[in-house]
């Protein structure tokens, strides 16, 4: 037994839950959400250890989060997350 196209076309759409996150979610969460998950990359590492772009994207994260931009923090940190996460590290 096949199932009827009636069934098939009543099927709702998939959600992007990243983006519909960011849209709902407030910025302060996300921003403080990112900003774990980059602390828990980056935990029990010295700055000398870092990659020079890691410690310019955190002084930069800094920079926003001290000029109120809060929604350019989350952006920047959590990108340097996906970053951090592709690479396997903060080296290099």
């Amino acid at each position: 037994m096949s199932v009827g196209t009636a069934t098939v076309s009543g099927m709702a759409p998939v959600v992007d839950l990243r983006g519909w996150r960011q849209e709902h979610e407030p910025l302060e969460l996300r921003l403080e959400r990112a900003v774990m998950r980059l602390d828990a990359l980056m935990e029990g590492r010295e700055r000398s250890e870092l990659a020079p772009w890691v410690v310019t994207e955190v002084l930069a994260i800094q920079g926003c989060i001290s000029l109120e931009m809060l929604e350019e923090a989350a952006d920047r940190t959590e990108r340097v997350v996906r970053r951090l996460r592709k690479r396997g590290g903060s080296k290099g």
